[in-house]
C-alpha cells in the first residue's frame, strides 16, 4: 500500500513534469510566433521613386523678359496616368513597374519641367506651370496633349505631343503644332529609361520655345 508521503512525491513529480512540458510548449509556441512575425515583416524590394528635372544647361534662343506664359494643363495618355512607371513590350504590350514609381503627379511634373526649360530658353521669368494662381493668370497659355510617352527598355523612348497656344489676354487662338521626338537607350536599366524620358521632355521644351508665335521674328 502506497503511503501518503509517496503519493505527495508522485503528485509533485507529475506537477513538475507537467510544468516542464508547459514551458517547453510555450517556448515552441513563442518561437513559432517569432518566426511568423519575422516572416510577415521581412523586408521586400524597396520601391524607388523617380522625378523629371529641368535641363542642367539650356542655350537661350531669345530674350523675352516680359513674356507672360502658362504651361498646361498637360494631358497624358491613359496608360501613363498611374503611379507605376510604364514601359512598352513587343507586340503593343505594356509593363507597369511594381517597385519603380513616380514621386507625384507626372503631368504636373512635366509641366514644371517645361516651364523651367522654356523660361531658360527665352530668358523669361514670368512663365509658370498649371495649375496657377488666378490672381497671377498668364497672358498666354500653352495646352499640351501627349499622345505617346514611353518606349521599350533597352531600345528607345518616344514622345508624340500636340500643343495649342492661346492668347488669353485677347481671347484668341495663336498657334498649334505637333512634336515628335525619339531617344535611343544604351541598356534596359530603369535609371536609363527614366533618363531617356527626361531627355525627351527637355528637348520638347526647346522645340516649343522655338515654335511659339511670340518668339518668331
Amino acid at each position: 500500500m502506497m503511503n501518503k508521503s509517496n503519493s505527495i512525491v508522485n503528485v509533485n513529480r507529475l506537477y513538475m513534469q507537467a510544468a516542464k512540458a508547459r514551458k517547453v510548449l510555450a517556448g515552441l509556441v513563442g518561437a513559432s510566433a517569432i518566426a511568423l512575425i519575422a516572416g510577415c515583416v521581412s523586408p521586400g524590394p524597396q520601391t524607388q521613386f523617380f522625378s523629371l528635372f529641368p535641363a542642367q544647361s539650356v542655350t537661350p534662343i531669345a530674350n523675352k523678359p516680359q513674356l507672360s506664359l502658362g504651361i498646361g494643363p498637360v494631358v497624358l495618355p491613359e496608360y501613363a496616368e498611374r503611379a507605376g512607371v510604364v514601359s512598352f513590350t513587343q507586340g503593343n504590350g505594356l509593363r507597369v513597374a511594381g517597385y519603380h514609381a513616380w514621386a507625384g503627379s507626372l503631368n504636373e511634373n512635366i509641366a514644371r519641367v517645361l516651364a523651367a526649360d522654356i523660361s531658360a530658353a527665352l530668358k523669361a521669368d514670368q512663365i509658370q506651370s498649371f495649375p496657377w494662381d488666378t490672381r497671377t493668370r498668364p497672358d498666354n497659355q500653352l495646352r499640351i496633349v501627349i499622345e505617346q510617352f514611353g518606349g521599350i527598355r533597352g531600345e528607345n523612348v518616344k514622345l508624340v505631343a500636340r500643343w495649342h497656344q492661346l492668347d488669353l489676354k485677347n481671347k484668341t487662338d495663336a498657334k498649334s503644332g505637333i512634336v515628335r521626338l525619339s531617344v535611343n537607350l544604351n541598356d534596359d536599366a530603369m535609371e536609363t529609361y527614366i533618363a531617356g524620358l527626361n531627355e525627351l521632355i527637355n528637348s520638347f521644351a526647346v522645340a516649343l520655345a522655338g515654335q511659339l508665335d511670340m518668339v518668331e521674328g
